[in-house]
């Protein structure tokens, strides 16, 4: 299961694999781990961005 997870990841990125998952009606904690962890990306990639222009003042 978590190899299948992976692959789709690997090949739709994050929001476009919980996307296919949720469309077949996934409930599992794979589709927990998916949102949790683009959650997470986003937040990452907003707290470089702002780091990025403190750097630039």
């Amino acid at each position: 299961m978590r190899e299948g997870v992976r692959a789709l990841i690997d090949r739709l990125g994050y929001a476009n694999a919980a996307r296919f998952i949720a469309i077949l009606g996934g409930e599992g904690d794979s589709v927990v781990e998916i949102r949790e962890k683009r959650m997470k990306s986003e937040l990452e990639e907003i707290v470089e961005r702002i780091e990025r222009r403190k750097e630039g003042l």
